[in-house]
């Protein structure tokens, strides 16, 4: 059975993850996860010299400037550009920041691979290595101004202490994994779905201890996080709520793709409520109906632009209540989200059920296993066009010309590599069952396939639910995917040799 029976002793003290973490032999390890990374690095400054952004860069650097929850998205991220610009007040720290946390991370998971799922051969271990490492997407978003980079090595670092967890029952371990649980729901909100797939394989086995301090810290931590984020509405709303605005904003975007779909005659139902019935006779003029379509493709692809685009109808209802309650941008969205849009979104879907379905849900389940919207990767930061923030944090900007290639030939690719891994990943979970291997398993092998299933079960669902799925969500789920594979065929292959 060799490497997935794993001995006692390697779960022995004197054998401990941390001492094998750190012992000279896993140097080449670090070193790959180092080089592998600054590698890519190079690369996409060679072809994009500044970090590439989007409109919700100049937002968390809003925040950070100052230092202020402006309730468009959590602060973690902000405070990550806080703790940056203190050690650096050029440009490049975000790459720098983002290459060490992603390095790190990375490296530390596949340390925790290589010691409870050992290769039989050196060779082909390094190789699995720089494919996890070199993850297309997670390079390319390694230059950008965005929070993924941090989330998905918050993710990396919950699913090395989970298997640490379930193979030594490790109290620093658990005390890890709630820091990066913590720092993970502060950076985005859906890591609240977390404990979903985490809590039920941790809670299944090990000793009483540690099983009981799992669940009663997690939700502890998760209580924290509430409390904090209710407070930090308080002081835009006045009032104490979980809703940022956030999730009514996204909640509307998304049915709203029902809306070219649907009876818009004078029998047509409309919401009883007065302000939600102003805001659905004011998104169903013939004009935005007319934009929405096209930019929809008539129903074959999904986006976020009711969230942040001008010309959809959502952000002029915004300047409208700007307008009519005298209030400022950031107290308005969280108003108007939290009050009205999400209300809103559920009355569309609760009417329209099956135009949901057809015009949400399953263009976004193909874009889960093949999405195509590269948003901020592969996009030029034009100097003069930046947001006034980048400009006020790390002074003038030389402009710096972009170079051709990477649009042409890496962008077109990244879809295809998603798509590769997922059959991979489905095709190794077959072959797991069909094989029978978890018959020859240990009881710790498969808690991890279990971890790792329901993980990417649970970031599958909630991401396809939650939003538009474009490439850059995928980062954390590459590493899982091959992961997960890399178990199996060891399994498989020890199989073989009994």
């Amino acid at each position: 059975m060799s490497g997935m029976s794993t001995p006692n002793s390697l779960t022995t003290r004197a054998n401990s993850f941390w001492r094998f973490c750190f012992s000279k032999e896993q140097l080449p390890d670090w070193l790959l996860a180092i080089l592998c990374t600054a590698a890519g690095c190079l690369v996409m400054l060679f072809y994009f010299p500044y970090p590439s952004i989007t409109s919700d860069s100049g937002g968390y650097l809003y925040a950070a400037i100052h230092d202020q929850f402006i309730a468009y998205r959590p602060f973690g991220y902000s405070f990550f550009l806080q703790l940056l610009h203190k050690l650096s007040h050029s440009i490049y720290s975000i790459i720098v920041g983002n290459a060490v946390l992603y390095a790190l991370s990375a490296g530390l998971l596949l340390v925790a691979v290589k010691k409870y799922f050992p290769p039989r051969k050196t060779a082909l271990f390094r190789l699995f290595e720089v494919l996890v490492i070199m993850s297309p997407t997670s390079i390319a978003m390694l230059d950008t101004a965005l929070s993924d980079t941090l989330f998905c090595s918050m993710v990396f670092v919950m699913l090395t202490m989970s298997m640490v967890m379930i193979h030594e029952g490790s109290w620093t371990a658990l005390l890890i994994y709630l820091l990066a649980f913590f720092a993970a729901l502060h950076t985005r909100y859906s890591a609240m779905f977390f404990p979903l797939a985490f809590l039920p394989v941790l809670l299944l086995g090990g000793k009483a201890p540690l099983r009981i301090a799992t669940g009663v810290l997690a939700l502890a931590t998760f209580a924290l996080f509430y409390v904090q984020v209710c407070s930090n509405v308080e002081q835009i709303l006045g009032r104490r709520q979980f809703s940022t605005g956030f999730d009514g904003w996204q909640l509307a975007n998304n049915a709203m793709h029902v809306l070219p779909h649907i009876d818009h005659g004078p029998d047509a139902p409309v919401p009883e409520d007065k302000d939600l019935s102003s805001i659905h006779r004011y998104s169903c003029d013939p004009v935005f109906l007319e934009i929405i379509g096209r930019d929809l493709g008539d129903g074959k692809s999904v986006n976020a632009r009711f969230m942040w685009d001008d010309s959809y109808p959502l952000k002029n209802v915004l300047k409208i209540y700007m307008i009519k309650y005298d209030l400022p941008r950031h107290e308005t969205w969280a108003r108007l989200g939290s009050e009205h849009l999400g209300r809103y979104g559920k009355w569309l879907i609760a009417h329209y059920p099956g135009e949901f379905l057809r015009y949400y849900l399953l263009p976004n389940i193909r874009n889960a296993f093949f999405p195509t919207a590269a948003e901020v990767i592969g996009r030029h930061f034009n100097t003069q066009k930046a947001p006034d923030e980048f400009t006020q944090y790390y002074g003038p900007l030389e402009p710096l010309k972009t170079r051709e290639g990477f649009n042409d030939y890496m962008l077109p690719l990244l879809p295809w590599i998603e798509l590769l891994t997922w059959i991979l990943f489905i095709a190794a979970a077959v072959y797991l069952l069909a094989a029978h291997l978890l018959n020859g398993m240990t009881k710790e092998a498969r808690r991890t396939l279990l971890l790792l299933f329901l993980f990417g079960l649970i970031y599958y669902g909630s991401t396809v639910v939650a939003s538009p799925i474009a490439i850059r969500y995928w980062m954390p789920m590459h590493a899982v995917k091959l992961i997960f594979i890399w178990i199996v065929l060891n399994a498989g292959y020890g199989k073989q040799r009994t």
